[in-house]
């Protein structure tokens, strides 16, 4: 398959290439984390300090600086685009070019995203100028990424007053360099316990993005397209913004200190607000379940009304709700964590590793070991 090329700023396809670069990186996955107590998030406090959206929006709208995406192997398309379309299409809406960006990888070779597609970028991340914005973009293998030349190159922007940002799992590069510590930081929900048991100095919290400073942090794609989506209303206003995401369908932005959650809550509030505040109960318990008579009772139901409701808008029963949203948090931590099968188990709530290892083997197909050696 040919590599792709991503259009720049102000372009249709077919027009000249703009300007966006990425990185890859590759180093062996930290030291196994040993058991602990229940990890407790940083409060979400403070974090719409104006200086630090100030210096987001300069840094971002610099015409000699601008926004660089460093690509990791692996990275999702769809968090890519999250960023870099809709300044793409602020630039067309408002008919001039607010925004410029760039793409790099390591070495300046393609890179293959999660899906399979390779993109072709701009230049290597030796040649990304300082002073701009400079988001890494990582999400499956990211361990695998970090290597002791890509962490020199990191500091070395943070020294000259590059913004760094990380996007979906880029957050961990970052913290993995030391340029996280006493900052507050979120990374995709999956993620969230493992990387705030191993980066004790980062001030975690389950947000869906974070500006701190001279930092940026988001969970996801869709958590980036609303960071992207606020800073063009913040700088150009609530009438550009809205074209923007008219020209996406997009009508559901959330704030940033929304929580990350399973299903978001505002879906589930839309079908019954206590949906929402029951999976949000199930998503806090996930290492010490909650029995559901006592989510009921929290609620205000009793359980068989609890149940009924789950039924008529999830056509499931809370019990396996809340197993669904426990394997999958087993599943991640299987995936992106050196964590032994049991401590995995523990930490999803099964206290029988057999026990976990049949239902995961009959919600996935395979038993936890073989998921990893795939």
């Amino acid at each position: 398959m040919p590599p792709h090329r991503v259009a720049g700023a102000g372009h249709r396809a077919g027009d000249e290439d703009l300007e966006i670069h990425l990185h890859l990186p590759g180093s062996s996955p930290p030291s196994a984390i040993g058991r602990s107590a229940p990890v407790r998030y940083a409060r979400a406090d403070g974090f719409h300090a104006g200086g630090a959206r100030a210096m987001f929006r300069d840094r971002l709208e610099r015409p000699e600086a601008g926004l660089t995406v460093l690509l990791l192997p692996r990275f999702s398309n769809l968090c890519l685009a999250a960023v870099i379309e809709p300044l793409r299409a602020a630039n067309e809406c408002a008919g001039r070019r607010h925004y410029r960006w760039t793409v790099a990888s390591p070495d300046g070779g393609h890179v293959a995203s999660s899906s399979g597609v390779r993109i072709a970028v701009d230049r290597p991340l030796a040649e990304v100028e300082t002073g701009g914005v400079l988001i890494v973009l990582a999400s499956y293998d990211y361990r695998r990424a970090g290597s002791p030349s890509l962490r020199a190159v990191l500091r070395h922007h943070a020294r000259h007053g590059t913004v760094l940002g990380g996007l979906d799992t880029g957050a961990w590069l970052l913290a993995e360099a030391g340029l996280l510590d006493g900052y507050r930081a979120t990374i995709h929900r999956e993620e969230l316990p493992v990387f705030a048991e191993r980066f004790p100095r980062v001030r975690v919290v389950e947000d869906r993005y974070v500006i701190d400073r001279d930092r940026v942090t988001a969970g996801g794609a869709t958590a980036a397209l609303d960071l992207v989506l606020a800073e063009i209303r913040r700088v150009h206003g609530p009438l550009l913004a809205s074209e923007v995401a008219t020209l996406f369908l997009y009508a559901a932005e959330l704030p940033a200190d929304q929580p990350q959650a399973a299903m978001p809550a505002h879906l589930l509030g839309r079908l019954d607000p206590r949906l929402a505040r029951a999976a949000a109960l199930m998503q806090r318990h996930l290492e010490a379940p909650l029995p559901v008579a006592a989510i009921a009772r929290r609620l205000g139901l009793g359980e068989r009304s609890l149940e009924r409701l789950f039924r008529r808008h999830l056509e499931t029963t809370p019990r396996a709700y809340y197993r669904e949203l426990r394997l999958a948090h087993a599943r991640g931590l299987l995936l992106e964590s050196p964590l032994p099968v049991a401590e995995v188990a523990l930490r999803a709530g099964f206290e029988n590793p057999a026990a976990f290892a049949r239902s995961f083997r009959r919600r996935y197909g395979l038993a936890p070991r073989q998921l990893r050696r795939r």
